[in-house]
């Protein structure tokens, strides 16, 4: 009777290591696909930053090329305000001559 009892023990021992082991075996499997999900997150991850370096590169070019057209128009634009005043300053002698051509003409 009593190697009966150790037997049933034996035999409940053997089941409950078979649960545990079905259960490690779970517990493994539940790890390994969430080592595969964090590797697929991982991949996204490093496909969204390489983009987004894209991204920057990019925009540093524009912004390279934005600033050059700003300094060739701020160019421009000293150059027509050095116009002008050049014009302005031969209005003011032409008007200065007429002036004295008038003056002149009044005297004689």
């Amino acid at each position: 009777e009593q190697i009966e009892v150790e037997a049933s023990s034996i035999k409940l021992d053997n089941e409950k290591l078979k649960v545990d082991l079905d259960d490690c075996k779970n517990s493994e499997s539940a790890k390994d696909q969430t080592i595969a999900e964090l590797l697929q997150d991982q991949e996204e991850v490093r496909k969204e930053i390489n983009k987004l370096e894209l991204l920057h590169k990019v925009s540093k070019s524009d912004i390279s090329e934005l600033s050059e057209s700003i300094n060739e128009l701020q160019s421009q634009l000293d150059e027509c305000r050095k116009n002008e005043a050049m014009s302005s300053e031969k209005i003011s002698a032409l008007q200065q001559i007429e002036m004295e051509t008038s003056s002149i003409k009044l005297d004689n």
